[in-house]
């Protein structure tokens, strides 16, 4: 009777595996098209002074791209690389909207230059500062010295 489950066990358990796997594809492949969506929305609507409108042209192509190629299957590695793919295009024009949502003082420059310092280098420095610096300040101060009492003199009172 057990040599009859163990194969029926078998094939329960790679059917689910198996349905694991498609549903953890689906769930990357709808993780790149939301993005490609919100990517989209974005550089039309908030993001659109922080790039040049040859990159912004060059990255909505390249959304309209995946957008048309989602007809197609894939496997969930396949996914995961295009997002990460997209993710990094789009990280530099990120970056520009936040070190200038960030920083008040840089409203002269256009929104779309590589700052010089950025805050992310800024705070990396102060971290090290902070933690070279921190356990000086923390270290108790030394006990003030003590006062130096007079010393009387140990001869014997002449008699």
């Amino acid at each position: 009777m057990s040599c009859i489950l163990d194969p029926l066990k078998m094939l329960v358990v790679a059917g689910a595996l198996q349905d694991c796997i498609m549903e953890e594809t689906k769930d990357k492949k709808n993780d790149v098209e939301a993005y490609v969506y919100d990517m989209r929305n974005k550089l039309h609507d908030n993001l659109h002074e922080f790039v040049m409108e040859p990159e912004s042209a060059r990255f909505l192509a390249q959304l309209q791209e995946t957008k048309d190629w989602f007809n197609e299957d894939e496997t969930k590695g396949v996914y995961i690389t295009k997002l990460e793919e997209l993710k990094k295009q789009a990280g530099l024009i990120k970056q520009h909207y936040k070190e200038h949502a960030e920083r008040r003082s840089i409203d002269s420059l256009p929104k779309h230059v590589d700052l010089v310092l950025p805050l992310s280098d800024i705070r990396k420095k102060s971290e090290m500062l902070d933690m070279l610096c921190r356990p000086i300040l923390m270290k108790p101060k030394p006990a003030p010295p003590k006062p130096a009492t007079p010393k009387t003199s140990a001869s014997p009172a002449p008699a």
